[in-house]
């Protein structure tokens, strides 16, 4: 059996510094955390796009209109995909096109407005990844551990620790 990884892949704005708007999302992989660093700034640097904001990991120096084309859901309500990035993606082969409601490969790319949601969010970012880590499997996990704490044992802890 292969050994699993578990980590989250923080969403939105954990610093807290602009929408204040994030959650985690945790899965697990067949990969270190810090192989799967290194496989997303190799995918970065090959093809051009990224999935993050301020540091640019392409080496392409973008304008910022060009870099909105190629970095996927990085400004405040930037949730669909550019005309670049759908040419980008039929081009790799993207497998997850079934995920996204408003996807219809009848449709030329400029003719499109693919919203992008959390879920396959995740999925793009990973087949991302995936593209410079080929033996990378990851699946989603529940985010919900137990509390010792709750259930049957509903009980305050160290309640008497803080001001």
């Amino acid at each position: 059996m292969t050994k699993m990884y578990r980590m989250y892949i923080d969403l939105g704005d954990p610093s807290h510094d602009g929408h204040g708007i994030s959650k985690k999302v945790l899965i697990e992989a067949n990969q270190t955390v810090k192989t799967i660093r290194e496989a997303y700034l190799k995918s970065c640097q090959e093809t051009g796009f990224s999935f993050n904001h301020n540091n640019d990991f392409t080496g392409r120096n973008y304008s910022h209109k060009e870099k909105k084309k190629h970095c996927f859901c990085t400004e405040y309500q930037q949730d669909h995909l550019s005309k670049e990035q759908i040419i980008f993606l039929r081009e790799n082969d993207f497998p997850y096109f079934d995920e996204f409601e408003d996807y219809d490969d009848e449709k030329e790319a400029n003719e499109l407005e693919v919203y992008v949601e959390e879920d396959n969010f995740i999925s793009l970012l990973m087949w991302f990844i995936g593209m410079s880590c080929d033996d990378l499997v990851w699946n989603p996990c529940q985010n919900e551990i137990p509390t010792l704490n709750s259930g049957k044992l509903r009980v305050q802890f160290g309640y008497g620790l803080y001001d």
